[in-house]
């Protein structure tokens, strides 16, 4: 794990190191899971894209990893943020002060938390990623700030 210093201007932030384990390319500000592995060296290690809608009784299909700081080629080695404030991709409008959670249906992006989707029941607790700090109007701008804690 990285963790920025501690600074009187600016919020804390963590980071891990990971390795693209996907087909394509991971873009910035897009949200990756990690890739089911038997080799014990690359588990939590290797991630590739969230590509499944979130679902209520099955989550992301997998453990979000975090959101890609910056883009990472097939089979480089990148850092993804797990805490604290970070810019990500939305899929859909979103209020300030939700849960924001992996798995919209256009891969990589995140999206309001809600009651309605079952979002909040245990089987998907793995899906939330944090909390929206702004409102996020999804046909004028797709990225908004989320809170992290998925550490």
């Amino acid at each position: 794990m990285q963790f920025t210093m501690v600074h009187r201007n600016e919020q804390e932030k963590v980071f891990i190191s990971v390795k693209n384990n996907d087909t394509i390319a991971l873009t910035a500000k897009l949200a990756v899971k990690f890739s089911a592995t038997t080799t014990d060296a690359d588990q939590g290690r290797l991630v590739e894209l969230i590509e499944n809608t979130f679902s209520a009784t099955v989550g992301t299909v997998g453990h979000v990893a975090g959101i890609v700081e910056s883009d990472i080629a097939v089979g480089e080695v990148g850092r993804v943020q797990v805490y604290g404030p970070a810019d990500c991709t939305f899929g859909a409008d979103c209020a300030v002060g939700v849960g924001v959670i992996a798995g919209h249906a256009t891969d990589g992006k995140v999206t309001t938390a809600s009651t309605s989707t079952g979002a909040y029941s245990p089987t998907a607790q793995l899906a939330v990623i944090g909390t929206a700090l702004e409102a996020v109007d999804e046909s004028a701008n797709t990225t908004g700030s989320v809170f992290l804690s998925l550490m």
